[in-house]
C-alpha cells in the first residue's frame, strides 16, 4: 500500500484560517501506546520467561472461569426466580392477562 506525504492545507473561513492535518501521517508517527507505556512498550516476547507467561495465563484463565461461573449462576437464579414469582402472582390474582389481546397480537405477528 503506497503512502503519500501530503503537506498540510490551509483553509479560510469567516476571516479565520484553519490548518488541515493529515491524520494518517499523524497516527503513523505518534502511536498512542508510546505515551501510555513510554519506552517499555512493545511485544511481550522476551520480557517474561515461558514459565511466568504460562502461570500468568493459567491464573487469569482460572479467575475468568470462576467469575463467569458465578455470574451464570446468578443470572439463572434471577430468571428462574422471576418466572416463579410471576407464576405465583398469576395464580394469586395479582396479575391478569387479557388473552384476547394476546391472541390478537400473535395473529398480527404471524400476518393473519
Amino acid at each position: 500500500m503506497a503512502t503519500r506525504n501530503l503537506p498540510s492545507q490551509e483553509y479560510e473561513s469567516d476571516g479565520e484560517s484553519y490548518e488541515a492535518l493529515d491524520l494518517t501521517e499523524y497516527a503513523r508517527r505518534h502511536h498512542w501506546w508510546n505515551r501510555v507505556f513510554a519506552r517499555s512498550s512493545g511485544p511481550m516476547v522476551g520480557k517474561y520467561s515461558v514459565a511466568t507467561e504460562i502461570v500468568m495465563g493459567g491464573v487469569s484463565g482460572w479467575c475468568a472461569g470462576f467469575l463467569f461461573q458465578k455470574v451464570r449462576k446468578l443470572a439463572a437464579t434471577a430468571v428462574g426466580g422471576g418466572f416463579l414469582l410471576l407464576q405465583i402472582a398469576g395464580h394469586g390474582g395479582c396479575v391478569q392477562i387479557d388473552w384476547r389481546r394476546v391472541e390478537k397480537d400473535v395473529n398480527k405477528a404471524e400476518g393473519r
